[in-house]
């Protein structure tokens, strides 16, 4: 998590706690040391230090109650814990011992710190560790870490929960966050800025228009090109979400840079932008990156009062508004993710020159009515393939229409329209693989359990595998395959068990089967979403957002 990057890097909480360290066993020379601090409220493990010489702390701190543990009292919050002979690591001849400190206010597990001293130091230490004013400061040290770290961490509830409710006034914000978030962070690890810019700056994203909650629904949803008032309702938001998020981040000391490269990131370099008409470097550094990150996802989105640009067409619009409204500078690090981030589906970029076992080919043959399909293993060498069959293909390829493989690989599915060339009996030459999903936009790898029907049918179990704004992808198993394609022209209903965070919603979500491949005794589906209520696609797009947010806490 970002909060973990903010504690251990930028403010050197290592060094603080080892002085700490210091300070409570004065000169005495310990064999080893380890220690872990606990976050209060998540019970996450958010400092940690050689932990890997007493790899049974982590298991401590879940399992153990170190109050009906064997101790001495040190004061009401603080336990000298010596270890049981079965956890030692040491023999006799070493003492070794966990000092556990709890929180004043509600008596949990604030950290842990773990070490060995020979057995002749035993009645030294124990004396020096009774010593109050020494053990306060170990306890208000270790209370401080915590609640600094919990500040940070309700950061990203806070901004969950502004999200969730832009997201019912425009449907598309979640999503809009999230990629400018990820293209920022791209930016700035290609710039290579220091790791608090590098927050700085991905705070920022995420909170950059939470402002526009106080635009009127009618203007955010508003199909046609705004009126004058209009447009300047909107401009506000700008400010709008500097100042909430100035509120929000008041005890946070070394985000204080955040609001204002909010209030900035639509201000543009030769002085047409807002609110203020900044021009060339009166723009703060950071606002620069997140208006380039906010420009280029506004124009690769479709939105009901624009068509969405293709990323040549970005491209080109990045290089022509270069020094004029983007930054000479970083027009070329854009550039370079969005094609880093489309060549990585390239065939050729996710599989290099490899072996893939069990890949699906599917295909129409003669006419667009009858679909086949057929399993094999694929030879990539660079761009091109052989695909090997594992039953001789004795059809005219010259007939063979909107022919697709479909793999899995590293726990994610590919799919690839597919050129081929010429074939022998038992193998396909494959000259070109274009990236085909069913949807580019916002789609995630979400393996979920769920079943299918058609009209309140038979049920057959299904397991999701990729959920998107207007699309979903499951796996069935083959033996129903042909009772599935018999109905395959009525609706196909799947409920679906949204559960991510404190997020728990059901939806049953109606869809139309647009193509399949069967990987002998498993086949995948991908469908398309029809008729999808407003309440329905709400919680869709919600239950995405969320899940993405969690993912990216691992940051």
């Amino acid at each position: 998590m970002v909060s973990n990057i903010i504690l251990s890097e930028i403010e050197s909480f290592h060094s603080i706690f080892n002085e700490v360290i210091q300070v409570l066993f004065g000169d005495k020379e310990m064999k080893m040391i380890s220690s872990v601090l606990i976050s209060p409220e998540t019970e996450e493990f958010i400092l940690q230090m050689d932990l890997h010489q007493m790899k049974q702390l982590k298991q401590f701190a879940l399992s153990e109650n170190f109050r009906i543990y064997r101790h001495i009292t040190l004061n009401e919050n603080v336990l000298l814990c010596p270890l049981k002979s079965k956890d030692k690591q040491f023999d006799d001849e070493e003492f070794e011992f966990v000092l556990s400190i709890y929180s004043k206010c509600n008596g949990k597990l604030n950290g842990l710190i773990y070490a060995v001293v020979h057995r002749s130091q035993q009645e030294h230490i124990i004396n020096h560790l009774n010593d109050k004013t020494r053990m306060m400061l170990l306890e208000n040290t270790v209370n401080l870490l915590c609640q600094k770290f919990s500040a940070y961490n309700r950061l990203f509830f806070t901004v969950n929960n502004y999200l969730e409710i832009l997201s019912v006034k425009d449907r598309n914000m979640p999503s809009h966050i999230t990629n400018v978030a990820n293209l920022c962070l791209k930016m700035a690890q290609k710039a290579k800025l220091s790791v608090l810019d590098t927050v700085k700056l991905y705070i920022a994203a995420l909170l950059h228009d939470i402002g526009k909650l106080y635009i009127p629904d009618e203007i955010i949803n508003n199909k046609k090109k705004y009126t004058y008032h209009e447009y300047e309702a909107v401009k506000e938001h700008a400010k709008r979400s500097a100042e909430m998020a100035k509120s929000e981040l008041s005890d946070l000391p070394l985000l204080n840079d955040v609001p204002q490269i909010i209030q900035c990131h639509h201000e543009r370099l030769d002085g047409s932008g807002y609110p203020e008409a900044l021009v060339g470097e009166e723009i703060p550094y950071l606002s620069k990156y997140l208006m380039l990150a906010d420009s280029v996802d506004a124009m690769l989105t479709h939105r009901s009062y624009k068509k969405q640009k293709d990323r040549k067409s970005v491209i080109k619009e990045l290089q022509d508004c270069a020094g004029r409204q983007y930054d000479s500078q970083l027009v070329p690090i854009m550039i370079q993710v969005l094609k880093e981030s489309r060549n990585k589906y390239d065939i050729e970029e996710v599989v290099g020159t490899n072996y893939i076992h069990n890949v699906a080919l599917s295909y129409f043959y003669e006419n667009f009515n009858h679909l086949e399909t057929l399993t094999g293993s694929l030879v990539m060498q660079k761009n091109k393939g052989k695909f090997i069959l594992n039953k001789p293909f004795e059809q005219d390829i010259h007939k063979v229409e909107g022919a697709k493989i479909c793999f899995y690989y590293l726990n994610d599915i590919y799919e690839y329209g597919i050129d081929i060339k010429r074939n022998t009996k038992d193998q396909l030459i494959i000259d070109r693989f274009n990236f085909e999903p069913l949807e580019e936009q916002f789609a995630l790898t979400w393996r979920l359990k769920t079943s299918m029907y058609f009209n309140k049918g038979t049920r057959w179990d299904a397991n999701i595998i990729k959920i998107g704004g207007s699309s979903l992808v499951f796996e069935v198993k083959t033996k129903h395959l042909n009772d599935v394609l018999k109905e395959r022209k009525n609706p196909l209903i799947v409920p679906i068990h949204f559960k991510v965070d404190e997020l728990d919603e059901f939806v049953e979500i109606e869809c139309k089967l647009m193509q399949h491949f069967v990987f002998r005794d498993i086949t995948v589906m991908y469908t398309k979403y029809i008729a999808v209520k407003d309440n329905k696609k709400e919680k869709l797009i919600r239950a995405l957002f969320k899940k993405q947010i969690s993912e990216r806490k691992t940051l």
